[in-house]
């Protein structure tokens, strides 16, 4: 038995289900990529928070170095987004610590240690 062509509401049918499928394939491959990019060899702990710096917090790239002051960010918002970049529980308190950007490096760098 040979199957018809598919009806309009049967096309629009498998037609969401493809795009459903593409989104989900296309959400895989980036999730995917995020994992790869966090185990590039080469990125540093400074490159990660460095690039926080700039993406969440709004810091011009030129602006962040180890030297840098934090004095312009609001520092517990930025201990959430290092916490969530790190994939790290970071306690809101250690904000107060974070003087420098070498501060923020340091902080996750214990932090990481500490949870091997």
């Amino acid at each position: 038995m040979q199957a018809g062509p598919l009806s309009p509401k049967g096309r629009q049918h498998a037609l969401g289900i493809l795009l459903l499928a593409a989104i989900l394939l296309g959400v895989a491959a980036l999730l995917r990529a995020k994992q790869l990019a966090r185990e590039a060899v080469g990125f540093s702990t400074y490159d990660r928070v460095r690039s926080v710096l700039v993406r969440r917090m709004n810091m011009p790239r030129s602006e962040v170095t180890l030297q840098s002051p934090l004095d312009r960010v609001d520092r517990r918002e930025l201990v959430l987004a290092l916490g969530e970049e790190f994939e790290l529980n970071l306690a809101e308190g250690e904000a107060d610590s974070l003087v420098t950007v070498e501060d923020a490096v340091r902080l996750i760098e214990r932090a990481r240690a500490a949870n091997k």
